[in-house]
Order: C-alpha cells, then sequence, then structure tokens
C-alpha cells in the first residue's frame, strides 16, 4: 500500500487492508511522500495506515474481530460481511489478545529506505 498525506483517512484504504488481512495477504506500506513531485517538492510523511486497523483474537483463537480508529476512538469494523468477526485459528501466542497491523506489517519510506534498491527484500 502507498501511504501518502491523507490515505490513513480513507474509507476505501481501511476496506482493503482488513479485507486483505483476513484473507491472509502479506502486508506492508510504503511512503511516497518524499519523493519529489514535478516541481521538486516533497511533503511530510503522511500518517501509517496500518496504525488505524487492528485485530483482536478470542481467547480459543478461533474468532478475529476487526477494528479501525475513526473519530478518535476504535470501533468495531463492520463492513466486510456484514460483521467484524471472522473464523480464524491463530497460534496460542496470540489469542486473547489484540494487535494493531502496523505492529506485524513493516512501513518503509520509499527514499529514506532507497526503496528502488530495497524494494525486493521488503516484498520478498
Amino acid at each position: 500500500m502507498l501511504i501518502g498525506s491523507e490515505t490513513y483517512s480513507r474509507p476505501w484504504v481501511r476496506y482493503e487492508l482488513l479485507k486483505s488481512f483476513v484473507r491472509g495477504n502479506s502486508l506492508l506500506g510504503i511512503h511516497v511522500n518524499s519523493i519529489k513531485d514535478q516541481n521538486s517538492q516533497t511533503k511530510s510523511l503522511g500518517p501509517n495506515s496500518l496504525a488505524f486497523v487492528s485485530v483482536t483474537f478470542s481467547e480459543d483463537g478461533q474468532t478475529g474481530t476487526l477494528w479501525e480508529h475513526r473519530g478518535g476512538q476504535w470501533v468495531k469494523y463492520t463492513e466486510i460481511d456484514g460483521s467484524a468477526d471472522y473464523s480464524t485459528n491463530v497460534a496460542a501466542q496470540y489469542r486473547g489478545q489484540g494487535y494493531n497491523f502496523s505492529k506485524f506489517h513493516p512501513a518503509y519510506d520509499w527514499v529514506a529506505a532507497n526503496g528502488f534498491q530495497n524494494f525486493p527484500t521488503w516484498v520478498g
């Protein structure tokens, strides 16, 4: 996912992140605001969108509950199939706990982390 100034605030971005997570897809973020525009200008980095979505797991590890940070608080995310809950089977160390996506899925700055050269290792 490319991260710009307002990416975190877009509802469809949160939908795609959470849907991808439920599917078991790998996730990573790449900050693009440090790339110069046509006027050789850059912007300051936008907030990491991965920090605005999270998951909690039931004590038995069979259910995950999706969350989004909206309006200054964490609320259940029900836009996927009408429910915040989905079936899963997580390892024992994750059961009964909650995790912000930014804890497990990295975000890189394309310029500062030399994305042109390092991108293959980020997705490898």
